[in-house]
């Protein structure tokens, strides 16, 4: 596999040819790196859109990675796509749905705990309710201290079948290097939008007409 540049209204893009299967899941997936000020409201619309054609592109060829890392900033809209994303793959009308497991940091200690992790693991281990996979999300990953990362890193080395892990995380240096290593890198565009215009972005991504997109 190899890679290309290419531009587009003004916009730097770069990325891999071929798929990234789960012997590829290292390979970072580039989009939208290097706009002008006066495109970034643009930049963050075709970011997101080619990572959900992306992920939805996988889900199709059932090529998905067992987990990926979504790099940004907290305002990038990641969250927003997987809800975009799962509405389709796991026919969920909101992240509320009994396959789909959000871990945060716990409000008190700001982090998460390896208590978090393991319950998260036998979760993980449960037959899904509803759907055919289930999805964890983690929220904030880089507030996993060393215990808990290194539990999740179990999670990592023995995948159960038809599971997906999502890991929401500011920079990829905040992870342990063994756990991003295991994961399928994607990045978001930064810097992003204010809450009102990532609001907009909402119906965008959740549209299922690629003529509306």
């Amino acid at each position: 596999s190899g890679g290309h540049a290419a531009f587009n209204h003004g916009v730097q893009w770069f990325w891999f040819h071929g798929r990234l299967g789960p012997s590829l899941r290292s390979r970072p997936f580039f989009c939208a790196l290097t706009p002008t000020p006066a495109l970034l409201y643009n930049q963050v619309m075709i970011s997101q859109q080619k990572i959900l054609e992306y992920l939805r592109n996988c889900s199709y060829k059932q090529t998905l990675a067992h987990a990926y890392a979504l790099i940004g900033p907290s305002e990038s809209g990641r969250k927003e796509l997987l809800e975009a994303f799962l509405g389709d793959y796991l026919q969920a009308k909101s992240l509320d749905h009994p396959d789909i497991r959000i871990i945060a940091p716990l409000p008190e200690k700001d982090s998460i705990s390896i208590e978090q992790i393991r319950e998260l693991k036998q979760w993980l281990a449960m037959s899904p309710l509803s759907a055919d996979n289930k999805v964890a999300i983690v929220e904030s990953a880089e507030t996993m201290n060393e215990a808990s990362q290194n539990a999740f890193l179990k999670v990592l080395e023995e995948p159960v079948p038809n599971t997906y892990l999502f890991l929401l995380v500011g920079h990829k240096h905040l992870l342990l290097p063994t756990i991003f290593s295991r994961t399928a890198p994607l990045y978001f565009a930064n810097p992003s939008p204010g809450a009102g215009e990532i609001a907009l972005l909402q119906p965008y991504l959740a549209s299922t007409d690629a003529s509306e997109r």
